[in-house]
């Protein structure tokens, strides 16, 4: 066996690439009070997840851990470990004190509540004859 070769003439460690950054594939959807981020991040929780807006652009980081065998050194490390990062331009109309989000099992979920004026309402249509609210006098409009 060549000298790479552990003690145990198992394998020799192999060198793979640390700190890499990822892009977590998202979906959004559109509700009738919100909009839902979906986006996979495998191995974070909700410390190492950070959330940031500013300017319309809603920033995603989230930081992952490298696993560990408790008291083992790797000998293979395939599963990409790293973080991640993506940016979301958000139109106006977002309600942003009010933005929450959770992550939980690698999946993390954020609620963009829309501001009042984009919510759908329902306006109530009255016949002609209807009571309805008094009109001040010299507003321009006329009854017919």
């Amino acid at each position: 066996m060549n000298n790479q070769t552990n003690q145990n003439n198992c394998c020799a460690p192999e060198q793979t690439a640390q700190a890499a950054v990822f892009q977590p594939s998202a979906d959004i959807f559109e509700t009738q009070n919100e909009f839902v981020i979906l986006a996979d991040v495998p191995g974070a929780t909700a410390g190492g997840v950070h959330l940031d807006f500013a300017d319309g652009m809603l920033s995603v980081r989230a930081s992952v851990a490298p696993r560990r065998a408790p008291g083992g050194r790797p000998i293979l490390s395939e599963y990409g470990v790293g973080d991640f990062e993506r940016s979301f331009r958000i139109g106006g109309g977002i309600d942003t004190g009010r933005i929450t989000a959770t992550v939980d099992a690698g999946l993390l979920t954020i609620m963009l509540p829309k501001a009042e004026g984009l919510r759908p309402r329902k306006i109530k249509v009255r016949t002609t004859g209807e009571a309805g609210p008094e009109r001040p006098e010299g507003d321009g409009s006329t009854d017919n």
